[in-house]
């Protein structure tokens, strides 16, 4: 079975899962998540077309890809949702990746006035990742709509 997504090469949900139930069960880290949700990509669709949709989709991966460390585990989860997994991290450190994706997004706007990227993001963080992974990815989820609602 295939672990990446199709259109950016990121890993895909069933490889998520995978790690999921590893960092859940058998190892156990500190770890951040960054839970990330595109706006309105459906009225970008309906509005702009599905290949300018994929493009948005293509670009923020790019920047999720600058960002996050190869040992991070970065999974597009829905069409345009991701989670990214950053293991063995401090708090100060998701913290700090947290800004300096944020950043990142504003540059690429800031240069590229063509293909502006919108997007709802939220993070947490655990010292432990054993029974408490997926509630911690669901934590993220709840902040990512905080900042969503916040807009």
């Amino acid at each position: 079975m295939s672990y990446y997504d199709y259109l950016t090469g990121a890993y895909n949900r069933c490889y998520l899962e995978k790690e999921i139930h590893i960092l859940n069960t058998q190892i156990d880290l500190p770890i951040g998540i960054i839970f990330c949700d595109l706006d309105n990509l459906k009225i970008t669709n309906d509005t702009m077309g599905h290949e300018y949709g994929d493009r948005l989709i293509v670009s923020y991966f790019n920047i999720l890809k600058a960002t996050f460390a190869k040992s991070s585990v970065i999974a597009r989860t829905g069409g345009d949702e991701f989670i990214v997994i950053i293991k063995n991290v401090s708090l100060n450190k998701v913290k700090a990746l947290f800004a300096l994706l944020n950043e990142s997004i504003c540059k690429q706007n800031k240069h590229n006035r063509e293909l502006q990227i919108k997007v709802s993001v939220g993070y947490s963080f655990s010292e432990t990742s054993i029974g408490v992974t997926r509630q911690f990815i669901n934590i993220a989820d709840k902040n990512m709509y905080k900042n969503k609602l916040s807009k």
